[in-house]
């Protein structure tokens, strides 16, 4: 047995394992080890494409951009909580139609809440 029938913690060694990939690993890392992991998916670049005002795509999600933009926010002290809070935000009010940007509570942040909510155009 490779890792002696435990789930390894390494990012590479988990990678290893079939089926697991980045997205994968950084979530393990950081839901189950308490890492300093910044996840990007769908959801999570929806949010920081929002609040940052930055154009994204499908391929946003593995961008450099993104990940620095993402580690700069990243609340190292607390992983976890900061990556359930922003899956929270992002399923729940920063959803990729009609978001609730007006029960948003990083509103005074967001750029795109803000012209969103003052009727400018908006990206």
């Amino acid at each position: 047995m490779r890792f002696h029938g435990r789930t390894p913690t390494k990012r590479d060694d988990l990678e290893s394992l079939p089926g697991v990939g980045h997205y994968t690993a950084t979530a393990v890392r950081c839901f189950a080890y308490g890492a300093p992991e910044v996840l990007l998916d769908t959801n999570t670049v929806r949010v920081l494409s929002r609040v940052r005002g930055l154009r994204h795509t499908d391929a946003s999600r593995r961008s450099r951009l993104y990940h620095d933009e993402m580690a700069r926010l990243l609340d190292r002290g607390r992983p976890r909580e900061f990556n359930f809070a922003l899956l929270d935000l992002a399923a729940l009010v920063c959803r990729p139609t009609h978001p609730e940007c007006a029960i948003c509570p990083i509103l005074m942040y967001c750029l795109y809440g803000k012209r969103r909510l003052t009727g400018r155009k908006h990206t």
